[in-house]
């Protein structure tokens, strides 16, 4: 169920920008193309990884909760479902692929990430059951992100900025001890003030990290700027270059 809030959030972002990114491919600008793919990922990444941890944070209260005492143990599944939810809310690499007219690598990709999840449950939930499952799809998506990045990588010659979403990760990490630390008597209140805080606390690193340590998105540093420039010429035909 909350595995599906992220294709909801994944399906709200992207539409904004996937006619942008067809008409940047349509005119030959992939540093354009390129700034919409690193753009989409980045605010993909800004509100899916704070709130996979969020969730993960609450699940020991939230679950019971909504769903009773009986799912209070489903909380430790979650663990492993936030590698998936952050996994697939920031592989946008789909729309690139569209763009570029690569409409067969996007099968292709589907189809590995199929046989990478049946191989995976198979061999895992035997043993330790729905772990298992959802440990077999997390991987799956990893195999689909770590292709989508390679073929990104070779056509755009750009990745997401990996050091921003590195700094959402350890600001999740940060505010999750203190959401659990939380315990008032009233569940209610409980889940309020543990929410407060979690928000709070990633809030004031967003905040530090966009005004201190992060240049804006569309700013590439000088190497990959070169390497976007070098992908732009090589795209043009040869009696225009």
């Amino acid at each position: 169920t909350f595995a599906g809030l992220f294709t909801l959030i994944f399906n709200s972002v992207i539409p904004n920008y996937f006619p942008r990114m067809c008409r940047a491919a349509g005119e030959g600008r992939l540093d354009q193309l390129s700034l919409f793919y690193r753009e989409s990922t980045d605010l993909l990444a800004t509100v899916v990884i704070p709130a996979a941890f969020g969730l993960w944070a609450l699940a020991p209260v939230l679950f019971p909760l909504l769903f009773g005492p009986q799912y209070a143990a489903s909380s430790r599944v979650w663990a492993v479902l936030v590698a998936y939810s952050i996994l697939m809310a920031v592989n946008a690499a789909g729309p690139v692929f569209f763009a570029l007219k690569k409409l067969k690598l996007i099968s292709l990709i589907s189809l590995a990430v199929v046989v990478a999840n049946v191989l995976f449950c198979s061999l895992l939930v035997p043993h330790v059951g729905a772990f298992g499952a959802a440990l077999g799809v997390s991987l799956g998506m990893l195999v689909s992100l770590s292709v989508s990045w390679t073929f990104v990588y070779r056509a755009l010659h750009t990745l997401p900025d990996l050091r921003r979403m590195l700094y959402y990760l350890a600001a999740a990490l940060a505010f999750f001890p203190l959401v659990r630390f939380v315990n008032l008597p009233s569940t209610a209140l409980n889940l309020i003030a543990k929410i407060a805080v979690g928000v709070a606390v990633y809030g004031l690193f967003l905040w530090f990290g966009r005004k201190a340590l992060f240049r804006p998105i569309e700013e590439l540093p000088p190497e990959e700027a070169e390497r976007v420039a070098l992908a732009v010429h090589l795209s043009r035909p040869p009696e225009v270059r």
